[in-house]
């Protein structure tokens, strides 16, 4: 049979239910944000949560994560890892979603990925394409390539998504 292929997700910006508002907004406030979160995977049985926070002007940012993957953040040719220790919802009866502050600068790249990309293979080939890519790579590009590259290592079940986040920070003008 096939091996079912990943696809670019819909660029359409109402596919991301309730969307925290962006920066300065009284919806990005923490003491409502990670409550918003919790009672959203509560919902669902055996779901990974896996975001961030992020203060535009300052560069703050607070890695949210329940249970997923790890996280890449690459400044210059460092790439450091941020890992969740917490297992998904309904995996075990105390909820706990663990948070990360960073401070992020112009010219850093943040690559978020789902299961569906990093435990399915040894999650190696990841860091590698992550720390040779160039930094002055447009996010997209990054984003395309990472999953062109699961796409050939990756072996999964059509039930599991493979998906790529890429964020990378500018100056601003």
């Amino acid at each position: 049979p096939d091996t079912p292929k990943a696809v670019p997700a819909r660029r359409d910006p109402g596919a991301a239910p309730d969307a925290p508002a962006p920066d300065g907004c009284p919806d990005t406030d923490r003491r409502r944000f990670l409550p918003s979160v919790r009672a959203l995977l509560l919902r669902q049985q055996g779901y990974a949560c896996d975001g961030a926070m992020l203060r535009l002007y300052s560069g703050e940012t607070e890695f949210i994560k329940n249970g997923a993957e790890p996280s890449y953040i690459k400044r210059g040719s460092d790439v450091e890892t941020i890992r969740s220790t917490t297992l998904p919802v309904g995996v075990a009866c105390d909820m706990k979603v663990e948070t990360f502050a960073h401070h992020l600068a112009p010219g850093d790249i943040v690559v978020m990925v789902s299961d569906g990309i990093a435990s399915k293979t040894d999650g190696d080939w990841i860091m590698e394409s992550i720390e040779k890519s160039d930094p002055e790579m447009p996010a997209q590009e990054l984003a395309d390539r990472l999953l062109d590259r699961a796409n050939s290592v990756v072996e999964t079940d059509a039930a599991d998504d493979m998906t790529v986040i890429v964020l990378k920070l500018y100056a601003r003008r």
